[in-house]
């Protein structure tokens, strides 16, 4: 299953020309919160530095509508992905689904904002945890949530999207696997 997904992220990036990094579970290990699980805002925060936007997909969840760019993706969730970055704009566009914040399907530009969310992200004692990053069915979600509450600010920088609307067009494996 890991492959198959891996091959449609490599064919999907080749085909539109980005970059695509593949970070192995020792590899994530590597960053601050010492587990795989736990390391996503750290990982990302390390190679949006060379890039405008940074899309992420799970290992579990594939492409599906493959000629479809990421950025008519963000155009059709109301994100302009272009240079110019007025201040009403979203920084971040994160998927919603039926277990609420899914932390495995975003994109988020490189602005100060987005560096600086993700470096909270990052050193929330939470996902410091090992106990709590290995045992904890969603850690993302719920330190997303947690950090969301305590700053309500952030809000205004993001685009939520609920993942029925299809307007990613990525599919959890389950789905990709029904052949949806």
């Amino acid at each position: 299953l890991a492959a198959a997904t891996i091959l449609n992220h490599q064919t999907y990036a080749a085909l539109h020309g980005y970059a695509y990094y593949r970070i192995s579970a020792d590899e994530l290990k590597l960053f601050p919160g010492g587990s795989a699980i736990c390391s996503k805002a750290a990982v990302v925060l390390h190679h949006l530095q060379h890039h405008q936007w940074l899309f992420w997909l799970d290992i579990d969840a594939a492409f599906g509508a493959s000629r479809t760019s990421i950025e008519t993706r963000l155009q059709s969730c109301g994100v302009d992905p272009g240079d110019s970055i007025p201040t009403e704009q979203f920084d971040l566009v994160l998927a919603q689904d039926h277990k609420g914040l899914n932390a495995g399907v975003f994109a988020i530009r490189n602005t100060s904002w987005s560096q600086n969310f993700l470096k909270r992200l990052t050193f929330r004692p939470e996902l410091q945890s090992t106990f709590f990053c290995e045992r904890h069915s969603l850690p993302e979600g719920t330190t997303l949530r947690r950090m969301l509450k305590e700053t309500p600010s952030d809000l205004c920088h993001i685009r939520f999207l609920s993942v029925f609307d299809r307007q990613w067009q990525t599919y959890s494996t389950y789905t990709f696997e029904q052949g949806s």
